[in-house]
């Protein structure tokens, strides 16, 4: 008899809406916070909502928070409700934020819940969700599809360009890379995010155009001789931006076992600004 698994991640996933609902996920929301107001990023506030206040205020500040465990509680009923015993639940870095942990102390209502430490953000933790929700599909059981994600966790990096560090210079998120950092933050980097949410700058200024030969030649160097991996793009206000990448990678894209594309959310927006590409992969067993 099939296993009644649910598959749960939150909205830093940045998964696209369409793949969510097809695929019957459950998404729990992180919180952006302005003026010390609470606003649920994808249901109060949007993206755009944020990309249109920095831009009417360069100094505009605004910070993210994690779901709440009552807000764990509330998503873990409804899946009980809905007819499931067991949870995978792949969140955002424990190193990053505490939804882990809140996850972890919620009342999870009889389900049995395996909780799927990301270490990272963004679209690697979405293809963590992808790389499931696979797994998942195949009838693979849920012993092994918990031991198979966690063997993933860290395989993981996203290359892109960003055009200011002011984001995540405000927010805290430049970790060991931040020695490499002016304190004029008008650069446009070229940097990466690995699967342990550690950023590293490749080029403290580089313009977007030279940073798709770079991004396009380090994606083809680590994924030469690869097969079984997952692709993703993302993108902040302006999708055009990606096409300097995607048509040069089109091959890798065929041969990936899953590729998706998603525009940043508003709790990633606060972190990054408007004007941000990222290409990044997973690689599986």
């Amino acid at each position: 008899m099939r296993e009644k698994i649910a598959l749960m991640t939150d909205t830093v996933a940045n998964l696209p809406e369409s793949f969510v609902k097809e695929n019957n996920i459950y998404v729990i929301s992180l919180y952006v916070v302005v003026d010390e107001k609470y606003y649920k990023d994808g249901i109060d506030i949007t993206p755009n909502d944020m990309f249109r206040l920095n831009e009417e205020d360069p100094d505009f500040s605004s910070k993210s928070s994690s779901p709440s465990p009552d807000d764990f509680s509330k998503i873990f009923k409804q899946i009980k409700d809905d007819g499931y015993e067991k949870v995978i639940f792949i969140g955002m870095g424990s190193n990053l934020s505490s939804t882990i942990t809140n996850s972890n102390i919620a009342d999870h209502h009889g389900l049995e819940v395996a909780t799927i430490d990301s270490r990272t953000v963004t679209i690697l933790e979405g293809l963590l969700v992808m790389y499931a929700n696979d797994l998942l599909n195949s009838e693979t059981d849920f012993a092994t599809t918990v031991k198979k994600l966690n063997k993933a966790v860290g395989n993981s990096i996203a290359i892109g360009w960003i055009n200011s560090l002011r984001y995540l210079k405000a927010g805290g998120r430049l970790g060991k890379a931040a020695s490499k950092v002016s304190a004029v933050l008008n650069f446009k980097p070229f940097m990466s995010i690995d699967g342990n949410g550690e950023f590293d700058l490749y080029k403290l200024k580089m313009s977007k155009e030279k940073s798709y030969i770079e991004t396009v030649k380090k994606v083809r160097e680590e994924l030469a001789g690869k097969e079984n991996y997952y692709m993703a793009y993302l993108y902040g206000n302006d999708i055009k931006i990606l096409d300097g990448v995607k048509n040069d990678l089109a091959d890798l894209e065929k041969n990936a076992k899953g590729v998706f594309k998603a525009p940043t959310g508003s709790v990633v927006a606060v972190h990054v600004g408007p004007q941000i590409y990222a290409v990044a992969y997973l690689l599986v067993d």
